[in-house]
């Protein structure tokens, strides 16, 4: 079975949420993205999951086409938006 790249179409997961997976990234495996609230959420694979606010959704888009997604996160997220640790979501990794 061949593996999907890493840079495939987002794909719809609900009416509200746009998602995309990282299979080769080793910090981000995966974001999601609310088209009418403006957040994306961001699931690290070592500190879990964040919501980045006010978002654009080119941002979004942009983000799933990255030829790395850890320096998009960097370049282009960090330090650049509101963001809180997603309360529904529990930690995971070594920091946990």
């Amino acid at each position: 079975m061949t593996q999907r790249p890493e840079r495939r179409a987002a794909i719809r997961t609900s009416p509200d949420m746009r998602a995309h997976r990282f299979s080769q990234s080793s910090m981000i495996s995966r974001i999601g993205f609310d088209d009418d609230a403006g957040i994306l959420s961001i699931s690290f694979r070592d500190t879990g999951t964040y919501l980045y606010y006010d978002v654009p959704a080119e941002t979004f888009e942009a983000f799933c086409h990255a030829a790395s997604a850890g320096t998009f996160f960097n370049e282009l997220i960090k330090d650049r938006f509101r963001y809180a640790r997603d309360p529904e979501r529990r930690r995971f990794g070594p920091n946990a």
